[in-house]
């Protein structure tokens, strides 16, 4: 009996190429929209913003990351 080669690792998973393409793109993308967010406070303040407008920064920034979670829960 002849052995049968065994299929590729990305058609047993049911992954093919483009699937794998997007997946790479939006890792990505998504680890670097998130590295200027540790530097905008020191921005701020070189830009001459007080201690209230990083103040202010941060709080708006944690307000709207917990508030948009909520969209994502009832869907």
């Amino acid at each position: 009996m002849a052995d049968a080669a065994a299929p590729p690792a990305g058609q047993r998973s049911g992954l093919n190429r483009n699937v794998v393409v997007l997946m790479v793109v939006i890792l990505v993308v998504g680890a670097g929209g998130e590295l200027w967010v540790r530097f905008l406070p020191a921005y701020l303040d070189v830009l001459g913003g007080g201690v209230w407008v990083v103040a202010g920064y941060g709080a708006l920034f944690s307000l709207l990351d917990a508030v948009y979670q909520y969209p994502g829960g009832w869907t």
